[in-house]
């Protein structure tokens, strides 16, 4: 968790001020002054303080909506006027710098890390990478180049993925959850993970591989499908 972006206190009043607008019991201000506090969400994002998806009481990863409403109106506020084909990205969106007291290394090289995105301390980002908004990336996680983490997709710590990995976004879309990489997870060069995937803790994916919500998973070492719609024999 970072310091200084936000106090807690600041960022508490923040969110119950917008769930009021959101659940239309207080007046939605002037765009300007509406984005001013969704960007304080953003800060909150990016310090670790919040995630748009984390464990639940019994263990279960949930989504926060409101966070995703949230981060949605960063885009609905981002065109000019009623004009949607002049959209523009603000600055809360722009990349994040990584002060050297961050101990986060960024090979420079066209990596973007959105702001809104979190990336914990002694990870490892190569050159032609993007990170999106909301998505949270854990400690001593290596990125290699050419990797796509798509909108608040969640990777655990001491996490690898190998070049050109993309895991798909979540924002605007009709899936359940992100793409979810749990802790110590490895994730071959050039494979793709959709949203509502979970990859449980300490699984290794080799290279080259698809993976939807709707793909057959055969466990080789206990000779049996864990997910399926085959019967087994």
């Amino acid at each position: 968790m970072l310091k200084g972006l936000i106090d807690q206190d600041h960022l508490d009043s923040t969110l119950a001020y917008l769930r009021r607008v959101r659940d239309e019991t207080e007046e939605q201000p002037p765009p300007r002054r509406f984005l001013e506090f969704v960007a304080r969400v953003l800060r909150g994002l990016r310090a670790g303080m919040i995630r748009v998806v984390d464990r639940d009481k019994h263990g279960t990863w949930v989504v926060d909506p409101f966070l995703v409403w949230c981060i949605n109106q960063v885009f609905e506020l981002a065109y000019v006027g009623n004009d949607r084909s002049k959209y523009r990205d603000f600055a809360h969106l722009e990349p994040q710098p990584f002060p050297p007291l961050r101990q986060v290394v960024v090979v420079h090289g066209g990596t973007n890390v959105r702001k809104g995105s979190f990336v914990g301390d002694g990870c490892i980002i190569y050159p032609q990478t993007f990170v999106d908004v909301g998505a949270y990336v854990d400690v001593t996680t290596s990125i290699g180049s050419h990797v796509l983490v798509g909108s608040c997709a969640q990777i655990g710590r001491k996490v690898h993925l190998s070049e050109g990995v993309k895991l798909g976004g979540f924002l605007g879309t009709d899936y359940n959850l992100p793409v979810i990489i749990e802790d110590y997870v490895r994730v071959g060069a050039n494979t793709t993970i959709g949203p509502d995937v979970i990859v449980r803790k300490g699984a290794e994916i080799k290279a080259g591989l698809a993976l939807d919500k709707d793909t057959h998973v055969y466990d080789a070492e206990n000779i049996a499908w864990i997910r399926s719609d085959r019967r087994s024999g």
